[in-house]
C-alpha cells in the first residue's frame, strides 16, 4: 500500500476520494473532503491510503499546537471498508507524526463498538501502544433502525420519550422541510436564544447565522441531507433539525427549540 499526506487536495484527489466516501455505508460529514473547505473553513492536513491506484483508506487530520507542543486528532475516522486498510493506515499515520515530533494523536473511530472495533483496537495496541478515554463526544443518546416499523420504534423507546411523543401529537405541530435561506435563518436565531437560555459558550447570532447557512447549502448541493422545521398553526418556526446523510446513517447534526415553549416537546415532534 501507498500512504500519501497532503495540505491541498487536487481536483482529482477530491474527485476520487468523494467516489469512495460515498461508496461507505457509514461515512461522517466531518471526513468529507469538502466539509472543512467550505463548511468550517480549517487548515488540515490529509491522509490518503491506496492500493493499486485505489483508495482504500481515508482520512481528515486536525493538527493543533500549542507553544512548542504538537498534537494531532482524527474525528470519525479514517474512513475504510477492510479493517486491515485502517489497521495499516493507523500505524502509517502514528509513525508519521512521531517523526514530527508530535506530542499524542488523538483518534475517534466511525463505528460503534463491536467484534471488529475490538480487533482494530487489538491489532493497532500491538503496534503502538494508545490509552482509551471516554468522554461525551462518544456517544449518541439514541440511535434508532430504520428498518423497523414506526409502533416497534415507538414501542423500544423510554416511557418518557413515548409520552413527550404523544403529547406533541396532541400539540397539533406541524412538520416541513427548509426550503429557504429565509428558514435557515430563522432556526440559528431560535439555536442562539437556545444556547444563551441554557448558557452554553454561545457564539454571536452572525457566526450561528453564517454556520448554519453553510451547512445547509452544502447538505443541499452534495445531496448530503435536509432540515426539518417544527411549526404552529400559522407557519411560525418554533425549531427544527438539521439532518446529515452518513451512508446509510442518517444523523441528527445541529438542533433547537423555541425557549418560550420549552414545556411543548417541539424536537421530539422532529425526530
Amino acid at each position: 500500500m501507498e500512504y500519501i499526506f497532503k495540505k491541498i487536495l487536487s481536483d482529482t484527489d477530491i474527485e476520487q476520494i468523494e467516489s469512495f466516501y460515498n461508496s461507505l455505508d457509514h461515512a461522517p460529514i466531518e471526513q468529507h473532503p469538502l466539509w472543512f473547505k467550505t463548511v468550517e473553513p480549517k487548515d488540515v492536513n490529509y491522509f490518503i491510503a491506496y492500493e493499486n491506484t485505489e483508495v482504500v483508506c481515508y482520512s481528515v487530520l486536525i493538527e493543533k499546537k500549542i507553544g512548542p507542543l504538537k498534537f494531532a486528532e482524527i474525528h470519525f475516522g479514517p474512513l475504510f471498508q477492510d479493517p486491515e486498510h485502517l489497521i495499516s493506515s493507523l500505524i502509517a499515520i502514528t509513525k508519521y507524526y512521531r517523526k514530527k515530533l508530535f506530542l499524542y494523536l488523538t483518534v475517534q473511530l466511525a463505528r460503534i463498538t463491536d467484534a471488529t472495533t475490538d480487533y482494530i483496537e487489538a491489532k493497532v495496541y500491538q503496534a503502538a501502544k494508545f490509552t482509551n478515554t471516554f468522554d461525551r463526544n462518544n456517544w449518541s443518546s439514541i440511535i434508532i433502525n430504520l428498518d423497523e416499523d414506526l409502533d416497534t420504534i415507538l414501542k423500544n423507546l423510554r416511557s418518557d420519550h413515548r409520552r413527550s411523543i404523544k403529547k406533541a401529537e396532541k400539540a397539533n405541530l406541524k412538520i416541513r422541510h427548509a426550503e429557504s435561506a429565509d428558514d435557515i435563518k430563522e432556526l440559528a436565531a431560535i439555536y442562539h436564544k437556545m444556547e444563551s437560555f441554557k448558557k452554553f459558550d454561545s457564539h454571536s447570532i452572525a457566526h450561528i447565522e453564517s454556520f448554519f447557512t453553510r451547512i445547509y447549502e452544502f447538505i443541499t448541493k452534495k445531496d448530503k441531507g435536509y432540515v426539518i422545521l417544527v411549526t404552529d398553526d400559522a407557519g411560525k418556526i418554533l425549531g427544527g433539525i438539521i439532518n446529515v446523510l452518513q451512508g446509510k446513517r442518517v444523523r441528527i447534526f445541529k438542533g433547537g427549540a423555541e425557549k418560550k415553549k420549552k414545556n411543548v416537546p417541539l424536537m421530539h415532534t422532529a425526530v
